[in-house]
């Protein structure tokens, strides 16, 4: 009589997605199946070790004793941090986007330095080289070149109160006493005088009194006057 060979009887092939490798590789080898790594990829989603896809599909009739290939995740890709000191604000906000890392309009700030020229980045929160994740958030701050000795005081009348609060700063000045004046003339908060003259040159920290105009209140008729006309 003829010999037959059995190649295995057919079975469904197991969902292994979603599995970690280890538990994936059990699951396999108990329904009969060989498990074998065909590649592995990085992944925002899945943590490492997690299997991400399998040929052939889970569901799929075919003979047990066949090869089941996954593909599985690295975890999410972590990248050296780029050394952005010595470059323009521009620049490492082109290599920060090209890395998928984030600076915002509002964590770059400005400050005085003695060593790097005006208009360059001389500080990264995040030290070159540390290993970060995409979509991690850096501040930076750029050089107004070296502080000078004498300031500028800017003109803030007309302005409003916030504003001319941020100019004194970025001007080497301190806001010194704020004083309220009732006024239907200007908008509430508006800056109506300063102690200083504008363009008047003086030493760094020289404190800058603020007149404000306060909302006036309208007049209201006294007891006197309500009855008058009775």
């Amino acid at each position: 009589m003829p010999l037959y060979t059995r190649h295995g009887q057919e079975r469904l092939v197991p969902d292994l997605e979603g599995l970690s490798v280890a538990r994936a590789e059990v699951q396999a080898k108990k329904q009969g199946y060989r498990f074998q790594t065909d590649k592995i990829v990085y992944d925002d989603h899945l943590p490492a070790e997690t299997i991400i896809e399998q040929i052939p599909p889970a569901g799929t009739v075919t003979k047990s004793g066949r090869i089941i290939k996954v593909v599985v995740s690295a975890g999410e890709k972590r990248m050296p941090m780029p050394r952005l000191i010595g470059v323009s604000p521009q620049g490492a906000l082109n290599t920060a986007a090209s890395l998928g890392l984030i600076i915002p309009q509002d964590s770059i700030s400005y400050q005085y330095s003695d060593r790097y020229p005006r208009g360059v980045v001389f500080q990264q929160s995040i030290p070159q080289d540390s290993v970060v994740r995409k979509g991690t958030v850096i501040s930076i701050a750029v050089s107004l070149g070296q502080e000078p000795l004498e300031f500028i005081v800017p003109k803030l009348l007309g302005l409003p109160l916030s504003k001319a609060k941020q100019l004194l700063i970025d001007a080497g000045l301190s806001l010194g006493t704020i004083t309220y004046r009732a006024t239907t003339q200007y908008p509430k908060n508006t800056v109506v005088g300063q102690s200083i003259k504008s363009e008047t040159t003086v030493i760094k920290g020289t404190p800058l009194d603020l007149l404000v105009a306060q909302e006036s209140k309208p007049d209201t008729p006294s007891p006197a006057d309500s009855s008058s006309g009775n």
